[in-house]
């Protein structure tokens, strides 16, 4: 905790101050309960959002992935969170990690691939993605990387644009309780130095899409997120909208990732996979239950 008092006020004081001039980055993050004494509170008040999400998704809540993980308290939410999925552009939160890791080993000039890195999470940039994996042997060191630190069901399988891969039965695979993990580990710092945390969230702070997740909370307050994206039009054999974001909230910052394949009923015959399509805007509404819920 005491790397993350020191890591998270800079990384926010770069990104968002001189941008939106409120949200005021050198508040401390309120320091985690004693899980024995809230437990009960606490386990009532997930049972109590995870019912609202559950009601709200009906019967699609098959199609979907969700976790929410509040980081100062013991509050969790989990609807078929560990459920494997395509997963899209989030799986190159995988990738980034693994790049940054090889770096610290002295295995890759971080130099070298930083352009191709910061168009990987702030544009999604697939050719950039493809690169990268080609420098790190990414389809071979990602998934050996993730292993490594706990994450066995998240799976780079092709490299970008390959939709005949995808054909073939080797997509990239993963859940929303991995990717929220990958999440937590940047956010603590697990595993990497500080600078390489602080240089990974920026990223992500950065990343330019302000749907899904980030349409679900207030404009000032801060999201660390990656999207991913797939649709039928382009060719691939499902819809399917992804993302995973640390809500950097006033009052309980959260990490939350949510993944819905094909569509919802309530847009009967939508095909288009964009910021107006159903499981966009299940996204947005699912994250802003969750930040009134905990800010509330």
């Amino acid at each position: 905790m005491k790397k993350l008092a020191a890591l998270i006020p800079a990384i926010l004081g770069l990104a968002f101050t001189a941008n939106t001039g409120t949200f005021d980055a050198r508040q401390p993050l309120p320091e985690r309960e004693t899980a024995i004494t809230h437990i009960s509170r606490i386990n009532s008040e997930c049972n109590e959002l995870k019912s609202k999400i559950e009601k709200y998704l009906g019967k699609e809540k098959n199609n979907a992935g969700i976790y929410i993980k509040a980081l100062n308290s013991d509050f969790e939410v989990d609807i078929n969170a560990s459920k494997v999925f395509p997963i899209a552009s989030t799986i190159k939160l995988g990738i980034l990690m693994n790049a940054i890791k090889q770096s610290e080993e002295k295995k890759l000039n971080l130099n070298e691939i930083e352009s191709d890195l910061s168009k990987m999470i702030i544009e999604s940039d697939n050719e950039a993605t493809n690169r990268i994996i080609e420098k790190t042997n990414g389809l071979k060191t990602t998934n050996e990387y993730l292993q490594s630190i706990g994450i066995f069901n998240t799976k780079l399988q092709r490299i970008m644009l390959n939709k005949q891969a995808v054909k073939e039965g080797k997509d990239n695979l993963g859940t929303a309780k991995d990717l929220s993990t990958m999440l937590e580990k940047i956010y603590y710092s697990e595993g990497f130095r500080e600078e390489s945390s602080s240089h990974m969230l920026s990223l992500l702070l950065k990343e330019k899409w302000d749907y899904l997740i980030k349409a679900g909370v207030p404009f000032e307050v801060p999201v660390a997120k990656k999207i991913g994206e797939i649709s039928r039009k382009e060719g691939y054999p499902y819809d399917l909208e992804a993302n995973a974001g640390i809500v950097f909230s006033p009052k309980h910052p959260f990490i939350i990732t949510a993944i819905i394949q094909d569509k919802l009923p309530d847009f009967e015959g939508q095909k288009i996979v964009d910021e107006n399509s159903a499981s966009a805007k299940a996204i947005s509404d699912i994250t802003k239950m969750t930040y009134e819920f905990l800010e509330n």
